[in-house]
Order: structure tokens, then C-alpha cells, then sequence
């Protein structure tokens, strides 16, 4: 299985603590995920865990070069007099690993790396893009591309209009009830990514959905998907389903304004 590798550095600076807010990473489920931690002064413990370093979220504390904890694994690299790199790593993602983590070295912890990793549903043999195929009680996230996402966004069942606007925002993230945004800046040479997730799916979630960027340099945009919940109790035989990639139109096409 692929992995992904992305590499931020922290300065120690004036004897402070040693600290970067990272960005956050997007991966598919299933595939294993590696982040590289760099600091500019050592110690001999190191950490990997999920949110801080509390001791119910440790996921991996260790002295040694290199340890490993189920799916979780961290390992010590010394790349010159001063730059030491710590590298964590998830196999086998699954969409609940999905939140912030943190790399952190020294006797106390002190200095660490913050991250986000964002796990996005992956297709299963036989699916197509645009119609996503689901299990009632499960959860969904949908990545939704865009050449520049304006101040406002829209999470919508059908077309973004009365009811049907399950969340609107002018936030980063935003969420009501089961049905969340998460907005992704990148870099100015890459497209953004809106997220769009739905938890503890019901059979009654099943139809089209929009997620929609308004007041853009090119005016609204939005991508339609189909998703299809399957009740828990019945055998199913899945149809074409599940996008990771969807091609940006133009809301005139909608029929909403």
C-alpha cells in the first residue's frame, strides 16, 4: 500500500517551546499515511498522539529508535548536527482516524509537531464516480474540489434552497447535527478542497447532494453527488458509487441562483 510523506519543521527559538500548528493532510482509507517531525534540538522519548499528549491520547511512548503499537508506528532519525526528525505513521487509515495529532520529542514532550489528517471514504471494486454506496450506521466523506472557494459555503440535500441547506457557513469548519464542512486552503498553485461528511447514516439519506462555494472569483460553484444508504439488515449487491474527485460546474446549471 501507497503512503503518503509530508515534511514540516519546527525552530526552537529564545529557549521557547518548540511548536507548529501543521496543516491538514488528506489520505484515502486503506492506504498507510507517514508525517515527518523535524526539531532542532533532541531528547531521548518520543511521542505520537492523537489531539495532545495527555495520557489517554498517547498512542506510541518510547525511548527507542523505532516502536510500533498496532496500526501506529513512530521512528527516530538523526539527519545532521542539529535537525532530528521523528516520523509517524498510520497503516491501514480508516475514516475515524480522521482528527489532529501530534508528534512531540523530548523528556517532557515539550517540543511537537501539530497535524491534521482528513481519511476520505475510498472506492470499493466496481464503483464509479459521482454515486457513493454506503451502509446505514456508517459515516461519509466527500471531497469536493474547487479552482477557489469563496466566503460562503454550502452543504445541501438536492439543490442548496430552503430546507434543503443542511449547513451553511462562512467558517473554516462548520457543523449541524450529523452533517459537517471542513474547508482545506492550499497552496496557490493547487485547487481548495471542501469536505463535506455525513455520520451514522439512515436509509432516508440516500438521494443527490450539492456542495456549494458562493461569491468566488468565477461565481458560484458546486459539485452533485449521489449517495446510496443500505439498511443494515439487507443483503445489498452495491451499484457504481463513490467519488473521491468531482468536476466543478457552474450553479446556473442547478437551477439555483
Amino acid at each position: 500500500s501507497e503512503s503518503l510523506l509530508f515534511v514540516f519543521a519546527a525552530q526552537l527559538q529564545n529557549g521557547e517551546v518548540e511548536s507548529v500548528q501543521g496543516r491538514t493532510y488528506t489520505e484515502m482509507e486503506g492506504k498507510n499515511i507517514t508525517v515527518s517531525c523535524s526539531f532542532t534540538f533532541t531528547g531521548r522519548r518520543m511521542y505520537f498522539c492523537k489531539t495532545d499528549c495527555s495520557r489517554d491520547n498517547i498512542l506510541i511512548e518510547t525511548t527507542d529508535y523505532r516502536a510500533q503499537s498496532g496500526r501506529y508506528i513512530i521512528e527516530f532519525n538523526r539527519t545532521g548536527f542539529a535537525t532530528h526528525v521523528v516520523y509517524v505513521s498510520i497503516m491501514e487509515l480508516k475514516t475515524s482516524d480522521s482528527g489532529r495529532y501530534r508528534c512531540a520529542l523530548g523528556r517532557t514532550g515539550i517540543r511537537h509537531n501539530d497535524f491534521k489528517i482528513f481519511v476520505i471514504s475510498g472506492l470499493d471494486d466496481g464503483e464509479t464516480m459521482e454515486t457513493f454506496n454506503r451502509n446505514e450506521g456508517e459515516n461519509i466523506t466527500v471531497r469536493c474540489e474547487f479552482g477557489y472557494t469563496g466566503t460562503k459555503r454550502f452543504f445541501c440535500k438536492g439543490t442548496c434552497e430552503g430546507r434543503n441547506i443542511l449547513v451553511e457557513t462562512t467558517e473554516d469548519t462548520d457543523q449541524r447535527g450529523r452533517f459537517s464542512i471542513t474547508y482545506e486552503e492550499r497552496d496557490i498553485f493547487s485547487t481548495d478542497f471542501l469536505h463535506v461528511s455525513i455520520t451514522d447514516l439512515k436509509p432516508s439519506d440516500s438521494g443527490w447532494y450539492q456542495c456549494r462555494s458562493d461569491e468566488t472569483w468565477t461565481g458560484t460553484l458546486y459539485y452533485d453527488f449521489y449517495l446510496v444508504v443500505t439498511e443494515e439488515s439487507k443483503s445489498f449487491s452495491p451499484s457504481p458509487s463513490e467519488t473521491i474527485k468531482l468536476s466543478e460546474k457552474p450553479a446556473a446549471a442547478s437551477g439555483s441562483s
